[in-house]
């Protein structure tokens, strides 16, 4: 009897890439926004960065959404968490000083404001879309 052999690769043309190794759901909603024309973001590569005290300390704080929401930065040994209570807690990787990425949206974190001061803004890019907090003062 002849051995039967075939080639995935030809009859599952997904087979060959590497889709097993990323996150369906984000792939799936990239392919829908394109589809129906709405925002999406390209995966981009980027280099991490050590969070250091120097780094962190003027991040740390509250800030608040344009609904109220309240979104604590807070610091934890390898990097920052991003937590709005009761609702999540996602970790910070650091790109740079002021950038940061976050796994859980694959979303990208900036903080903005003067050098030297506490951030002023925090503006969370996932999804297409900005969601911008301004710090709150205690």
């Amino acid at each position: 009897m002849r051995k039967r052999s075939a080639h995935w690769g030809a009859r599952w043309p997904w087979r060959r890439c590497n889709v097993d190794r990323a996150r369906l759901k984000n792939i799936v909603d990239d392919i829908t926004s394109i589809v129906f024309g709405k925002p999406y973001d390209l995966p981009v590569e980027r280099d991490v960065k050590q969070l250091t005290d120097e780094i962190a300390a003027p991040l740390l704080g509250d800030y608040k959404f344009e609904d109220g929401t309240t979104l604590s930065i807070t610091r934890n040994p390898t990097m920052l968490a991003a937590a709005v209570p009761g609702n999540y807690q996602a970790g910070l990787i650091a790109l740079s000083n002021t950038e940061f990425y976050m796994p859980m949206t694959e979303g990208h974190v900036t903080f903005s404001g003067v050098k030297g001061k506490p951030a002023e803004k925090v503006n969370l890019r996932y999804s297409g879309q900005d969601h911008v907090a301004v710090r709150v003062e205690k």
